[in-house]
């Protein structure tokens, strides 16, 4: 099987029976470690989640991710029906749940073929939800923020197969969860440099940490197993752990978000246990905390692919930001005082309507890309003057 070719998916069915898929994981909560032991988690996946071999060749953290997203969402669909296990319902189902969502937008949907098998428009949807489809962006090795965030698709789909109508809201309450409790974990820290001020100006400038709190009830499982808050916390224990270093005041943190989340006791310590378990025991496969500051990194290596992006999209943004009025104004002004909430809530809305009709920037459109709408907005004016001064008188 090779994840990276038309047909994997296919392949995937046929080489491995539901029972195989299904069987080793008694419930959801041990599903969930699966995941953790996997790297899925940590968005560095570098094993499948059974132990029978995935594939002859040598697979990709991507690879893996591909196959591992799959699995989970068969496993969730698995739980939900236990009486149709069969594969052809559930790509059907699948696909009609990031419908729904509208993962991808229309710019993914548009790519999918009605000519085309539903596990082959799978495919496409699983590759548009990893950042692999502009290798030119980045350098091999390269640590992939956004598929940290994969497991939100997992999540979401559970909410799905329970209560379809609720999938929508749920997706992006969570992501304002997951970016909310992330920037109050960095907030712990006592020694901040430049780029944790800098990251968690990114926060702030999302706007999304300053919005009115989401009710915890709104997005939480109540559920025996606490799948949406294991995985939380698992964020929150990557956050303070950026550093290598678990401060007392983090640590404190971490035990008293436990508490919010209604967890068992020491429910967080076993938490940065597994994930420090993991490092250790895969330091010659994955980049987690090999990076010389992985905060550092992050923000170097998302400003660079944002301006890389604005530069090779120059004239299609111009056209399209020449285009929308209100956009231009308010983008315009961004660079001369903080816009409000409201106006923060236009410009989201009204770019990712541009980012959908440019394929090169469904970055955007990716797990976490509601998080780089501000280092879009902060290098637009710099890089796209044209847009900003049509009232400039040039001389001959």
């Amino acid at each position: 099987m090779n994840p990276s070719a038309t047909g994997w998916i296919d392949k995937f069915f046929h080489r491995f029976t539901p029972d195989q898929l299904v069987a080793p994981f008694a419930t959801l909560d041990e599903f969930y470690q699966g995941l953790r032991t996997s790297g899925f988690i940590y968005g560095q996946a570098i094993s499948g989640l059974i132990e029978e071999q995935l594939s002859e060749l040598k697979l990709s953290q991507n690879e893996y991710s591909k196959v591992d997203l799959l699995h989970a969402l068969y496993f969730i669909y698995s739980k939900a029906h236990p009486e149709n296990l069969s594969v052809d319902h559930f790509l059907q189902h699948v696909l009609a749940f990031y419908a729904n969502i509208e993962r991808g937008k229309i710019t993914m949907f548009q790519r999918l073929s009605l000519g085309n098998t539903a596990s082959k428009n799978l495919e496409k949807i699983i590759a548009s939800r990893i950042q692999e489809s502009d290798s030119t962006l980045k350098k091999e090795g390269d640590y992939e923020f956004s598929n940290v965030l994969l497991a939100t698709d997992v999540l979401t789909y559970m909410v799905y197969v329970a209560t379809p109508e609720k999938a929508k809201d749920f997706s992006e309450s969570l992501e304002e969860a997951i970016i909310k409790y992330c920037y109050s974990a960095l907030q712990t820290k006592k020694h901040k440099d430049k780029y944790d001020t800098l990251l968690l100006d990114l926060f702030e400038s999302s706007g999304i940490v300053k919005k009115a709190a989401v009710p915890i009830s709104e997005f939480l499982s109540h559920r025996d197993d606490k799948i949406i808050e294991k995985y939380l916390i698992d964020l929150c224990c990557m956050a303070v752990k950026e550093d290598a270093i678990v401060e007392p005041n983090e640590l404190h943190f971490i035990k008293s978000l436990e508490k919010e989340l209604q967890l068992a006791p020491n429910e967080g310590e076993l938490a940065l246990k597994l994930l420090d378990d993991f490092v250790a025991n895969n330091k010659h496969a994955v980049n987690l905390f090999n990076q010389a500051h992985p905060v550092h990194h992050f923000y170097k290596q998302t400003s660079k692919t944002v301006e890389r992006l604005i530069i090779r999209n120059k004239k299609r943004l111009v056209k399209e930001l020449n285009e929308s009025g209100e956009l231009l104004k308010l983008l315009g002004q961004s660079t001369l005082r903080d816009l409000d909430n409201d106006e923060k809530e236009k410009v989201k809305d009204q770019l990712l309507d541009i980012f959908k009709s440019i394929p090169s920037l469904t970055i955007f459109l990716l797990p976490g890309g509601t998080l780089l709408l501000p280092l879009f907005i902060k290098f637009i004016p710099k890089l796209l003057p044209s847009a900003f001064n049509e009232n400039e008188i040039k001389e001959k």
